[in-house]
């Protein structure tokens, strides 16, 4: 039975509408470590007061902020590296979406004039006659070789 005050995983789950797989990832990294841990049965208790760091790891983690960021604001528990982390990933988020709007659209054009978007375009050629020079050179012939191989390509052609 987890000392007095202390959640249970499972509650503490449901009270921070965070997974049990979440809070168990969190307590590896260092993240979000549980008040105790039952040595005997490996069960995670929690207190109270840590359902506002569960709350802030939930909210960051919702914009899909870094674990490393999201500990930065939690070790800083100061609003002016909140507000640094928040605008950098911020940035980030905005050319994220730009991008994805780009590839949208993209995509509209290719639905429009597919054959315009197509990467590979397929085609038939007749058979045709492949000539080759083939050799093992050292790096400081490999000038000449090239110079020679030119020339009877250029001369079998």
């Amino acid at each position: 039975m987890p000392g007095h005050g202390l959640l249970r995983i499972g509650e503490f789950s449901r009270a921070s509408w965070l997974s049990v797989k979440a809070l168990r990832a969190y307590h590896a990294s260092g993240l979000l470590v549980p008040a105790e841990v039952d040595p005997a049965t490996g069960y995670r208790s929690y207190t109270v007061a840590q359902l506002s760091d569960a709350a802030i790891v939930r909210r960051l983690r919702q914009v899909d902020l870094p674990l490393e960021a999201v500990r930065a604001v939690l070790d800083a528990r100061d609003p002016e590296v909140t507000r640094k982390v928040l605008a950098e990933h911020g940035a980030v988020l905005e050319e994220r979406l730009v991008s994805t709007q780009r590839a949208i659209d993209e995509l509209s054009r290719a639905v429009e004039a597919p054959a315009s978007h197509t990467p590979v375009h397929r085609r038939a050629d007749g058979p045709a006659v492949v000539l080759a020079c083939e050799a093992t050179v050292a790096e400081a012939e490999w000038a000449p070789f090239l110079d020679r191989a030119r020339g009877l390509l250029v001369e079998a052609a």
